[in-house]
């Protein structure tokens, strides 16, 4: 094998690699559900939930109250933390069902300069016609970050978007706090930077074996 060949072939591995960083760029967040691991435990489960999204404002929001946590799945861990810990989940989306920005705050309705939860959102995951939608959250904070990790997704179901106009085309709500019901677990998946870096890697080492071979030849 010669150089310029092995030249060639790096130069076709970085251009696929180029091109699939922008895919993963250019891919609208929410397109789909997200499709992420995690884990059941920890889990806050908040049943008392009022969803909306206002048209005007591209303003998503969902706010109520945590029923339960639940750190293990031993029972003996599960905390009846009903109506003593506030949710609050709020996002601005567009139309098009693109986020911007959003944020997650769960807190301590006793001790509100001390937060359970907080997180930024970074994905945002729905399918038309199905009433659940998933946030998925980084730079997570507050007192029981160390149970979570790094990222954390919120499921929540009931939320009034199956119900809406070709998605965020319309504003829907569903504020029956009996009916919408949000689960808070750890998401511990890599961001799509993490697995661009990842690739770039495997074309070094890629780049290794061809310049072995080119030697041996």
């Amino acid at each position: 094998m010669t150089l310029n060949h092995t030249r060639r072939c790096l130069r076709m591995l970085l251009l696929f690699i180029a091109l699939l960083a922008a895919t993963f760029a250019a891919v609208p967040a929410g397109a789909t559900q997200i499709n992420v691991p995690y884990t059941y435990f920890p889990d806050l489960n908040s049943a008392f939930i009022g969803v909306g999204y206002d048209y005007g404002s591209s303003t998503f929001t969902a706010n109520g109250y945590v029923n339960t946590y639940q750190k293990s799945s031993d029972s003996s861990s599960l905390t009846d933390a009903y109506f003593l810990s506030s949710f609050s989940l709020t996002a601005a989306i567009s139309h098009s069902g693109v986020f911007s920005s959003g944020s997650l705050d769960i807190e301590n309705i006793n001790d509100p300069s001390t937060p359970l939860l907080t997180g930024n959102l970074i994905a945002l995951g729905y399918d038309k016609n199905d009433p659940v939608m998933q946030f998925l959250f980084n730079n997570v904070g507050g007192s029981l970050k160390d149970d979570f990790g790094s990222q954390v997704l919120v499921i929540l179901g009931n939320s009034g978007f199956d119900l809406a106009t070709d998605g965020f085309g319309a504003s829907f709500n569903n504020y029956e706090f009996s009916d919408a019901v949000s689960d808070t677990h750890p998401a511990p998946v890599p961001e799509p930077g993490t697995v661009t870096l990842l690739l770039f890697g495997g074309a070094g080492l890629f780049l290794a074996r061809l310049r072995k071979s080119t030697r041996r030849g």
